[in-house]
């Protein structure tokens, strides 16, 4: 960032974007830049995963889920006619992104699957017919099918379609200014895009970060149970190079969580300094969290008080 502002630079990727970094419940840093303002929503992509992880946190808090160990068939039965895999994988498995799928996370081919999952009008008719490389539990591998199943098991086990659960359990207690919205696959299924179809704005997001923040708590009631947050911290297979756990990425030497979607879509928890930060924007400059993560230690090395 030589002889660049810190604006300067988050913005040289010619698109519009906002910046928000907030400690100790304070905004310390705040920019926009083209049309993209601090109340416009727009798709936040696969930070909706993480969003709808919590969700499930929120669901077993409430008991509705029984345990995250329990088969996704016992919440979706019709899977037990699918491939027999189906019966070995747990709700763990698809928050931590090891159900083992035969599916490939490509968005430079049209004809893939992965184009069919965003611009289909069945997503559960695909659920139905996927198939399995590994048994379940065994490998990390991130792909957007996964969150996708997860979300059905979230709907049968609570009864309520996902954007209503989302408006009921974190919308309205978190006081978030503005409506988000949830894309469906279509009129007639009306199946949540839980995996990329999350549309809000960064000063609402950025309450998202800060519950996660206070160990699931905001303003004196526990909406997440500190547990589940705890274990988000945690990489579930430590071997792997992607540290992910509960549908957070994990920086497990400063012990630091992030929500990451495609352009660079970004919620950033770090608990050392009492720090979160979210970016939205149409292009990618750089690995956000990393940027954040870097400058905020660069103060704390420097005793620079914001």
């Amino acid at each position: 960032m030589k002889n660049k502002t810190f604006a300067e630079y988050t913005c040289l990727d010619g698109g519009a974007s906002s910046f928000i970094i907030i400690q100790n419940d304070t905004i310390k840093y705040e920019h926009y830049k083209g049309w993209l303002k601090q109340w416009d929503n727009v798709n936040i992509f696969s930070v909706s995963k993480s969003i709808t992880a919590l969700m499930c946190g929120i669901a077993v808090k409430e008991g509705k889920i029984r345990s995250i160990d329990d088969c996704v068939t016992d919440y979706v039965p019709e899977l037990l006619n699918a491939d027999e895999h189906f019966q070995r994988l747990t709700i763990r498995h698809l928050l931590n992104m090891q159900a083992g799928l035969k599916y490939k996370e490509s968005y430079s081919n049209p004809f893939r699957s992965m184009a069919l999952l965003y611009f289909g009008h069945n997503a559960f008719k695909q659920i139905k017919k996927l198939k399995f490389k590994n048994e379940p539990g065994t490998k990390y591998e991130y792909n957007s099918m996964t969150t996708a199943i997860l979300s059905y098991v979230l709907e049968r086990a609570t009864g309520v379609k996902y954007a209503a659960y989302l408006s009921e359990k974190l919308w309205k207690p978190l006081g978030m200014e503005m409506q988000a919205t949830v894309t469906l696959d279509s009129k007639k299924h009306r199946n949540a895009k839980s995996y990329g179809g999350i549309n809000t704005n960064v000063r609402d997001l950025a309450k998202i970060g800060r519950l996660v923040l206070n160990e699931g708590n905001w303003n004196g009631k526990q909406i997440v149970d500190s547990a589940w947050i705890a274990q988000m911290y945690v990489p579930a297979m430590k071997e792997d190079k992607d540290k992910y756990s509960l549908g957070w990425y994990n920086f497990s030497k400063s012990k630091a969580i992030c929500a990451i979607g495609l352009f660079g879509q970004t919620i950033f928890v770090y608990p050392k300094y009492n720090v979160v930060a979210v970016r939205l924007g149409e292009n990618k400059r750089c690995q956000y969290d990393v940027l954040v993560r870097d400058v905020v230690d660069r103060f704390a090395e420097k005793g620079v008080k914001w």
